[in-house]
């Protein structure tokens, strides 16, 4: 998971091919790697 955080520090986007992921898998893992923020919606 470290390895993980390092990539995500570096290139702030990230892709895992070939993952089957539920949304709430997707938000458990993302959790692990940081606190979510909702996204910055300007009009």
């Amino acid at each position: 998971l470290e390895a993980v955080r390092r990539a995500w520090a570096e290139h702030l986007v990230l892709l895992f091919r070939g993952q089957h992921l539920s949304e709430e898998q997707h938000i458990a893992f993302s959790r692990q790697i940081g606190p979510i923020e909702p996204p910055n919606r300007t009009s």
